[in-house]
């Protein structure tokens, strides 16, 4: 990943986060996180890659690189301060991400190999998915079922409409369940996409 796109992911996932609450807006505190307290509104020097600049020093490009580990750092300690310890918190933060148009979150919610076939995607959309119309109105989900392997199934329901069907009285009934599979990996339960 080319250094500026890092940066933007770093921002952009802190920005989310934020906004859809995950997070206090002057840091992000998790019960596991050793005390350790991030803060979301911390300024990144404006700085141009090193290969871009036929002049830098090398003080220059250690500085560079500085600011890229600590924003690959600060993404590590987000997506851990989000992370879910049981299946149900993982299919209602992926689901919430979805409604709220987070593509920041449900990336952070998938499982690390699923999460190569879904880059492009929140690249291409600015880590924002979804459109203005149709939105999602409501969805539901299910208690889920526990898998001979350990993983979860839960049904879900997404309600989408649109400003032609806004009005309309849809009962859950009518409406078809998607099958999404959550399973743990290393201490932590993700949404696997297949």
């Amino acid at each position: 990943m080319t250094a500026i796109v890092k940066i933007v992911v770093a921002f952009c996932l802190a920005c989310s986060l934020v906004a859809c609450g995950a997070v206090e807006r002057g840091g992000v505190h998790s019960p596991d996180s050793a005390g350790i307290s991030l803060s979301t509104s911390t300024p990144v020097q404006e700085s141009t890659p090193p290969e871009q600049s036929a002049e830098s020093s090398p003080a220059e490009e250690q500085d560079f690189d500085d600011q890229i580990a600590s924003l690959q750092q600060q993404i590590h300690m987000l997506e851990r301060a989000v992370a879910a310890t049981t299946p149900k918190q993982a299919i209602e933060t992926w689901v919430r991400a979805i409604d709220s148009r987070n593509g920041a979150l449900e990336y952070a919610m998938l499982a690390p190999w699923s999460r190569a076939k879904q880059l492009k995607s929140f690249e291409d959309g600015y880590w924002v998915t979804g459109t203005s119309s149709p939105w999602l109105e409501r969805y539901q989900i299910d208690e889920g079922e526990v898998q001979p392997d350990g993983s979860y199934i839960f049904r879900v329901k997404f309600d989408y409409r649109t400003s032609d069907d806004a009005e309309l009285v849809i009962d859950w009934a009518d409406l078809e369940a998607d099958d999404i599979i959550v399973r743990e990996h290393d201490a932590y339960w993700y949404v696997v996409e297949e």
